[in-house]
């Protein structure tokens, strides 16, 4: 969210409240901006939505991440790996899941990022978090296709038989 959406978080936060029926401080809710800035202002409000909808009691700040998850979205996951690769460039590795070290890799290597300045790094996250988001969703896709070039021999073999012989 950008700094001019913030008064509309706080008429959504509030909006939640009246719904539960519930008292929620000016610390809570600066927690609540905190955590959830990140987020493009639809993608809150969406799961806010779908927390009213849902949620039998007033819904916890873990409630509202359950429901930007749901989204089909990668931006958590990116987020989280971003937070996890900082620690990790501290300790000079290049994380540990998959989609980490792919990144990674495509931003120059570990010791590269460890390299930067806290001002380049504001940069590096915001093209970390896309290119991580890019490469989950294209996975996501792919997951159930069996790719020609990896196909079993045998596979590949009846396909060129088929179509040598004309069935399709």
């Amino acid at each position: 969210m950008k700094p001019d959406d913030q008064n509309k978080f706080k008429a959504l936060v509030y909006g939640l409240t009246e719904e539960y029926q519930q008292q929620f401080s000016n610390e809570r809710l600066m927690m609540w901006w905190e955590k959830l800035k990140e987020f493009e202002y639809h993608e809150v409000a969406n799961a806010i939505d779908q927390c009213i909808t849902s949620c039998n009691f007033f819904p916890r700040l873990a409630n509202v991440f359950e429901f930007l998850r749901k989204d089909g979205d990668f931006k958590i996951a990116a987020h989280e790996a971003w937070q996890n690769l900082q620690v990790y460039l501290k300790r000079s590795s290049a994380g540990d899941d998959e989609f980490t070290q792919r990144v990674v890799g495509l931003l120059g290597g570990a010791r590269a990022l460890a390299m930067q300045t806290e001002t380049q790094l504001q940069f590096t996250a915001n093209r970390f978090i896309d290119l991580y988001q890019t490469i989950a969703k294209d996975e996501a896709k792919s997951i159930n296709k069996i790719s020609y070039d990896k196909a079993p021999a045998v596979v590949r073999e009846i396909s060129t038989l088929k179509l040598s012989e004309g069935v399709r």
